[in-house]
């Protein structure tokens, strides 16, 4: 099975925690039974090359050389344009992800038990750890950090390249809404796979890092002005899309 699978990392060598989160998370996929191909797009991050090697997966790095709008430190959009200059119909899935969760070793047999040919996938509720990787009490995190893309139709794939590009997104927030629209832009079945799938999420170094909340409420702000945007274009529900989660309940 042919995997291509979209992340982002933070610098290494800043944060001894936030280090050992992401190196758990590499060191999950490698244990993974599949043909991996990880795209990465380096923006000012330090350090990421020479922490992600592997001889089982490929490794596939991009750096970013232009200035992001916004004043923005990185851009999920950016990362998916990479990315899909690697797709072809040789790959059985493609996944987006952050690099703060863990991945269980069942995850290939369970995304590979759908038999449709053109669905999209989630897991929901993701659960927070602790230190020692034990799921503390009511954890839930109410974000989406995971998606799997599974399209084997040349022509959804082609589509799916245009929707990358009318989507821009910078920063923090709202990437996870538009690849909930996904579904219904392509016209797919939409998924939660999280039965007997245990995923666990690390909270992030946010001091080390110097990530300021209303920084960050700024950026949703400006993302979600590209999401409705997107959405118009697309003649996509516009309520139930800017609510990923409810999107998924509903399902």
């Amino acid at each position: 099975m042919k995997i291509l699978w979209i992340t982002t990392f933070r610098s290494f060598g800043i944060s001894k925690k936030n280090d050992a989160v992401q190196k758990k998370f590499f060191k999950d996929l490698n244990k993974l039974n599949s043909d991996i191909t990880l795209s990465v797009t380096i923006f000012d991050e330090k350090n990421v090359k020479k922490n992600i090697s592997s001889n089982k997966i490929k490794t596939v790095f991009f750096k970013n050389k232009n200035k992001l709008p916004h004043n923005s430190k990185y851009s999920q959009s950016i990362c998916m344009q990479n990315a899909v200059k690697l797709l072809d119909n040789t790959f059985n899935f493609v996944i987006w992800s952050t690099a703060d969760i863990t991945i269980p070793k069942n995850f290939v047999n369970k995304i590979n038990s759908f038999k449709e040919n053109n669905i999209l996938m989630t897991a929901f509720p993701i659960y927070f750890a602790d230190s020692k990787n034990n799921i503390a009490s009511f954890s839930s995190n109410w974000g989406l950090d995971l998606f799997i893309l599974k399209i084997n139709s040349k022509k959804k794939i082609l589509k799916f390249k245009k929707l990358i590009n009318q989507c821009p997104n910078y920063g923090w927030g709202c990437y996870e809404h538009f690849f909930s629209s996904i579904s219904d832009a392509l016209d797919i079945k939409y998924i939660n796979i999280c039965k007997n799938l245990i995923i666990k999420k690390y909270t992030n170094d946010r001091k080390a890092f110097n990530e300021i909340r209303e920084n960050e409420i700024k950026s949703w702000r400006i993302n979600q002005n590209y999401l409705i945007k997107f959405l118009k274009k697309n003649k996509l529900n516009k309520l139930i899309m800017l609510n990923g989660i409810l999107k998924i309940i509903l399902t």
